[in-house]
């Protein structure tokens, strides 16, 4: 009776696994090799407004403005710029963001009290100006010409959403397996490089996108924005598309393991709400193969921590019939223990002594364990019906 049972799990664990790991690129890679990468339109400079919602300014809202301000003396076009406070903005904000502006025309707004951040980004997208809307966060550094690059595709009326590419930048303070989250990172661009040259990618990148303002619907206060917004644009037959000349240079998103697992939670748990708020895009034929593609590459990819305890679950069934699964489940095992001890070594620098290779792809398979430990929690916070609207940041200048 195991040995089916153990089969069946073995199987769909495997499936769900690979599917969005290996076969999706896989199958992405092949058949980009008979289509060309999309060509931008020639140069368009577009009215647009870039919106930036933040809770507490200081020093990173300075630098964002000032970031912003640059950029825009070479900006071709008219840009405006709003930020949106969840919650008041204090007096000296104010004072700072404007004297940074050096001329960009900025508008600041707030909210009456903390609600959220897609509750400051609505209130945002109400008082822009702009025929296109630009999202940035507030810890990403634009790149000089990111919005040139970015902004020129909206001449083609059939593209509805152009996101930027983040590349985490090195800092002196420590981050949690820095060079972990700088492989998922990549690994998350060349997937959006490959849908790119097949016409649309899945989801937009937070850090820096833009929407045009004639597609832009509210979004959902429990879902991340970034996803939200694409699949808005999608829903009203729009394309979304990437451009990596447009970067977006970060932080890494997580300095401890416990500030990692908290936000892979968060992050999971708002994606999920936020593909279920468009069911229609999953599960029906209507968008081509759209709905197949954010199956695999958007919810299979949160779904991994199911499909490795559904593959530990078919092992440990056949294990007491079969030798292989035990010499499998003790090689995961030893994985995990010598992933988990990375903090340690970290801390004691003894990472600091080993060749690079060794030490990314050890940091790496901690952060991947540490992800998975993250999404599984996600998962069962949807599972349970549990929503954020609003958290606590944790940026740093």
């Amino acid at each position: 009776m195991s040995l089916p049972m153990g089969l069946i799990c073995l199987a769909l664990g495997g499936g769900m696994a690979t599917l969005p790991l290996v076969i999706y690129p896989a199958m992405l890679y092949a058949l980009t090799l008979f289509s060309r990468a999309p060509i931008p339109p020639r140069s368009a400079a577009p009215h647009a407004t870039v919106i930036v919602a933040f809770t507490g300014g200081g020093a990173l809202l300075r630098a964002k403005v000032t970031n912003l301000a640059r950029i825009a003396r070479t900006y071709p076009g008219e840009l405006d710029l709003v930020l949106a406070g969840d919650g008041p903005i204090t007096a000296a904000d104010r004072e700072a963001a404007l004297a940074a502006a050096q001329g960009l025309p900025v508008t600041l707004c707030a909210l009456d009290a903390p609600a959220g951040k897609a509750h400051a980004l609505n209130l945002g997208a109400d008082r822009a100006n702009g025929d296109i809307l630009v999202f940035s966060d507030l810890d990403a550094e634009l790149s000089n010409s990111a919005l040139d690059v970015l902004l020129r595709w909206f001449a083609d009326p059939s593209v509805g959403a152009v996101c930027g590419r983040r590349l985490i930048v090195h800092q002196d303070r420590a981050a949690v397996a820095e060079s972990g989250q700088r492989a998922y990172t990549d690994f998350d661009s060349r997937i959006k490089l490959l849908e790119n040259r097949l016409g649309a990618i899945t989801s937009n990148d937070g850090k820096l996108y833009a929407v045009r303002r004639s597609l832009f619907q509210p979004i959902h206060p429990a879902a991340t924005d970034d996803l939200y917004n694409a699949l808005s644009v999608v829903a009203q037959g729009q394309r979304v598309l990437f451009e990596p000349q447009a970067m977006a240079y970060i932080p890494a998103p997580a300095r401890t393991a416990g500030h990692d697992l908290t936000r892979r939670r968060r992050v999971t748990l708002r994606s999920l709400t936020g593909l279920f708020a468009r069911p229609h895009l999953l599960l029906t034929l209507r968008f081509g193969l759209f709905g197949p593609r954010l199956i695999v590459n958007k919810l299979l990819r949160r779904l991994l921590p199911v499909a490795g305890l559904l593959t530990g679950l078919g092992l440990l069934l056949l294990a007491p019939t079969h030798t292989w699964p035990n010499g499998v489940l003790a090689m995961a095992l030893a994985g995990s223990l010598i992933a988990a001890a990375y903090p340690p070594a970290m801390r004691t620098g003894l990472t600091a002594r080993l060749p690079q290779r060794l030490k990314k792809l050890w940091a790496t398979g901690f952060y991947a364990g540490l992800g998975m430990l993250g999404m599984l929690l996600g998962v069962l916070d949807f599972l349970r019906g549990k929503r954020i609207a609003r958290w606590a940041p944790r940026k740093t200048a």
